[in-house]
């Protein structure tokens, strides 16, 4: 939920809010002959409903697709191959046990248990219905979450770390995501960590009303990372 505002401010200076302020006021006009300097009022209901809108899109993306974090332990621990990653907030300095703690502790429960948690990161199995790919070969970075008054202190960098370091000893031959046009910050971490876009594709929500762009990256995991280190 934390990109509503940010997809709000930038959705309402799109095109598609004037065209549709104007319509209504057009349709309020001539069908229910109202006053036209009433009919401005349309562009605050159209901000309004389209704030509406976005809420529910994100309430709705994390009901039916976050099925996953309803059961952990069910969804990622019985594979090697896979993993759930928590940051949690310990006593001292969280520059100190961040890292130590993520790369010791993958085991969601028992995290909970021992101290707030304020950031999360997982690794599936691509899936790959057209295999274009061999089977199984490819690792799905997901759930990446840094709780709001902890970012920018170099937590997801640990636990996009934790993740990759993962993925190559699991011998991944590449790792994919998918993120919005929203998310600046984390296109920025991803880059920075060696992904790169691999392709881009509209995404309507809305009944077609409200676009946003979609990025997949994708970061190979044979890559010689001693140039990274460099």
């Amino acid at each position: 939920m934390s990109t509503v505002w940010k997809c709000f401010i930038t959705l309402a200076q799109r095109e598609f809010c004037i065209h549709v302020s104007l319509m209504l006021s057009s349709v309020i006009f001539v069908l229910g002959d109202i006053q036209l300097h009433y009919c401005v009022l349309t562009l605050p209901f159209t901000l309004f409903m389209l704030g509406i809108a976005i809420w529910l899109a994100h309430r709705i993306k994390a009901w039916k697709f976050h099925t996953d974090l309803k059961d952990i332990d069910a969804n990622y621990h019985p594979s090697t191959r896979k993993g759930f990653w928590v940051a949690i907030l310990l006593e001292g300095d969280y520059r100190d046990a961040t890292t130590e703690f993520v790369r010791d502790n993958s085991h969601y429960a028992k995290a909970a248990q021992e101290g707030q948690i304020i950031g999360t990161i997982a690794i599936d199995i691509k899936s790959d219905p057209d295999r274009k790919e061999p089977p199984d070969s490819v690792a799905w970075l997901r759930r990446m979450a840094v709780a709001k008054p902890y970012r920018k202190r170099g937590i997801g960098v640990a636990l996009v770390d934790v993740a990759l370091a993962h993925c190559s000893e699991q011998k991944f031959r590449a790792v994919e995501l998918i993120t919005t046009e929203f998310h600046e910050a984390a296109k920025a971490l991803y880059m920075a960590k060696g992904f790169s876009i691999s392709n881009s594709f509209p995404k309507e929500f809305v009944f077609g009303l409200i676009p946003i762009t979609m990025y997949r990256f994708r970061r190979s995991c044979t890559r010689n990372t001693s140039l990274e280190e460099a």
